[in-house]
């Protein structure tokens, strides 16, 4: 006799998978340092501390305590810089060096804190595959290291070298050329601002974050 598996099961059988295939799919970069209270989740499942050398995978979201702070690299040799109390998610990222450069794409989205993220082969060969995403502005980078603060009613980006990025007001759709060495701020119900001079406070911040330099031998294994 068949057993039916009733109706309101399925949707959960096909998230668990999803979820599953997410980590099932191999890390995508790994915790060069740790300080603090730092740990990663994917949908659905618990949170598991990171230490040196942890893997990171897609859909991981991933959080700083106050006081902590991290370092990744990605497969591409990408840097991501954590301060602390910041949440980010790694909402896409699939690379392979021998890929057509339309086949790899990252997608960042930070939804509180401050980060600081260099750019490493994928933005190389193809500068649209890289993203960053708030939720008030969306951030397309050219080769870049940038630095990102981000809260519920704002959001601020400073290029730090490299670029230009093009940055897109998600609440009214203006867009900005920014240079480095400049910034471009956003509030909540107003129009974004026009890029200017990066303010030496700002600046000051994100120095604060200074990365290590990726290790071109890890190439993102944990």
């Amino acid at each position: 006799m068949k057993t039916r598996v009733p109706a309101f099961i399925i949707p959960m059988l096909v998230f668990f998978c999803l979820t599953a295939n997410a980590q099932e799919g191999g890390p995508v970069g790994h915790a060069q340092s740790v300080h603090g209270s730092v740990d990663a989740r994917q949908p659905g499942r618990d949170a598991r501390l990171l230490a040196a050398a942890a893997c990171v995978y897609r859909a991981d979201v991933v959080r700083t305590a106050a006081a902590a702070r991290a370092q990744f690299q990605f497969l591409d040799q990408s840097v991501l810089v954590m301060d602390a109390e910041t949440e980010i998610a790694l909402s896409e990222y699939v690379y392979a060096y021998d890929n057509p450069p339309d086949a790899n794409a990252m997608v960042v989205t930070g939804s509180v804190g401050v980060f600081r993220f260099i750019t490493g082969k994928m933005a190389q060969k193809r500068p649209e595959s890289f993203t960053v995403q708030t939720p008030l502005l969306d951030i397309g980078v050219r080769g870049t290291d940038i630095g990102v603060s981000v809260t519920a009613g704002s959001g601020r980006l400073s290029v730090l070298s490299g670029g230009p990025a093009l940055v897109t007001d998600r609440e009214f759709g203006t867009t900005a050329e920014v240079a480095a060495g400049q910034s471009v701020s956003k509030e909540r119900g107003q129009t974004m601002g026009a890029p200017q001079a990066t303010p030496p406070a700002v600046t000051e911040v994100f120095n604060t974050l200074s990365p290590a330099p990726a290790d071109p031998d890890a190439g993102g294994g944990c």
